[in-house]
């Protein structure tokens, strides 16, 4: 896989909905449209903001990649965000992925 990023579920679903992105030295950056997000989505994603996640060990991260993110899915979404809640995310965490986050 030359373009995946293993996350936590509950991560990997903020990532794959522009909620969050990553930059090119792996900090994570929230949406700038956080006043449609409902309470608990908004305290999640300022737990997450400015982290950073630890570089593969074996493999490059593609920045490519992190580029089209940033800009194609995180800037679209972060336009269009509606009312949301974070229950539907967290349901899903039955689901074991790892996010490396120092």
């Amino acid at each position: 896989i030359c373009n995946g990023i293993c996350l936590y579920v509950e991560y990997d679903a903020l990532f794959d909905k522009g909620f969050i992105a990553l930059t090119d030295n792996l900090e994570i950056i929230i949406t700038t449209d956080t006043s449609k997000c409902s309470s608990q989505l908004f305290e999640k994603l300022n737990t997450l903001k400015g982290r950073k996640l630890r570089q593969p060990v074996n493999k490059l991260i593609n920045k490519d990649y992190l580029d089209y993110h940033r800009t194609i899915v995180f800037e679209k979404w972060t336009k269009k965000i509606s009312k949301i809640s974070l229950y539907p995310i967290i349901t899903a965490v039955a689901l074991t992925y790892l996010m490396y986050i120092t």
